[in-house]
């Protein structure tokens, strides 16, 4: 199911992105702390031997994935999965 909806071309290809709020507890300093969490999933282009966005995507081995930016965790953390083979590419 999860598969079928990743490869979703009519939903992902729309050149919008989703993003979820959610309420949660971090803990800074050793004290729990309230806060907001903003998931942002976007489908971009990906170059698997650089493993970056390219500045040109139609370069042969780029490939579309779906980045999720989590937050604030680690907000420079973005996972990738390939839109295409549904696997994790990285988390960097």
């Amino acid at each position: 199911m999860f598969h079928a909806f990743v490869q979703n071309s009519n939903y992902w290809n729309d050149g919008k992105a989703e993003f979820n709020i959610y309420d949660a507890q971090i803990v800074r300093y050793g004290q729990p702390r309230q806060t907001e969490v903003l998931h942002i999933l976007v489908r971009e282009p990906f170059d698997l031997k650089q493993m970056v966005k390219p500045d040109n995507w139609q370069r042969p081995g780029v490939i579309q994935v779906l980045k999720m930016k989590p937050g604030p965790a680690r907000p420079d953390r973005p996972l990738r999965l390939s839109a295409d083979a549904v696997q994790l590419l990285a988390s960097r």
